[in-house]
C-alpha cells in the first residue's frame, strides 16, 4: 500500500453557457480574476467549475431561466476534459476525457483528482479543526508504505491506523495513548523510584 496525495490540476479553458444567472463565459488557461458587483455572476462561475468537477450544485435552478440546456466544459493541464450538459427537455449529457479517451466511472475518476479544499473553500473553512487538518495532510506528498514504517521503528505498530496521511501515522505512534509513550514513563517512573530509594 503506497500513499501519495492528490496532484494539482491547473484549467487552462472553462467555457459557460446558460448556467445559472451566466448567459455566456469563457476563460483561457491564463491567471482570472473573478471581480464585479453583488449578482455579477462570480459565484456563478465558481458552482459551474464545481458542476462540472463533481456533477452537484446546491441550487434549485442551474439552466438559465428561459433557456432549455446549459453547458460547462473544463479543460486542465493535464489532458482531462470535462463538458456537462444539463437539459430540461432530455437527458444530461457527460463527457470525461483524459489525452482524447473516454474516461471509464467518470464520477469516481474526478473525485480522486479533485479535493474538498480545491472544489469548495467555503464548505472547507466550515469545517472543524481535525477534518481541515485531515484534508491539508492528505496534499502532501510523502510516498510510503508499511516497509518504511517497520525500517523506522522495527515493527509495525499495533495501535496506529495506517488509512491516514503519514504525519497523522507519526503521531499516532508517539502519542501520550501509544504503546511508546507509556512503555517510557513506565521506565522513566522506574528509574525515579530508584533514585529515590538510593
Amino acid at each position: 500500500m503506497r500513499h501519495r496525495r492528490k496532484s494539482s490540476v491547473k484549467l487552462t479553458k472553462i467555457k459557460i453557457k446558460n448556467l445559472f444567472g451566466i448567459k455566456e463565459y469563457e476563460a483561457d488557461g491564463q491567471s482570472v480574476e473573478l471581480s464585479g458587483r453583488n449578482g455579477a455572476g462570480k459565484t456563478s462561475v465558481i458552482d459551474a467549475i464545481r458542476l462540472a468537477l463533481t456533477n452537484r450544485s446546491d441550487r434549485e435552478y442551474i439552466v438559465r431561466d428561459g433557456e432549455t440546456e446549459g453547458e460547462i466544459l473544463i479543460e486542465t493541464d493535464n489532458g482531462l476534459r470535462i463538458d456537462r450538459k444539463i437539459r430540461t427537455n432530455q437527458a444530461d449529457y457527460k463527457s470525461v476525457k483524459k489525452d482524447g479517451h473516454e474516461v471509464g466511472s467518470p464520477e469516481t475518476f474526478l473525485k480522486d483528482i479533485f479535493t474538498p479544499l480545491q472544489l469548495s473553500p467555503v464548505e472547507f473553512m466550515a469545517m472543524d479543526r481535525k477534518k481541515q487538518n485531515a484534508i491539508i495532510l492528505d496534499m502532501i506528498d510523502y510516498p510510503w508504505d508499511m516497509n518504511k514504517i517497520r525500517e523506522w521503528f522495527g515493527e509495525i505498530p499495533g495501535w496506529v491506523s495506517y488509512d491516514q496521511n503519514i504525519l497523522q501515522v507519526l503521531h499516532d505512534i508517539q502519542s501520550e495513548n501509544g504503546e511508546y509513550f507509556q512503555t517510557r514513563q513506565d521506565i522513566n517512573r522506574d528509574i525515579r523510584n530508584k533514585r529515590a530509594f538510593i
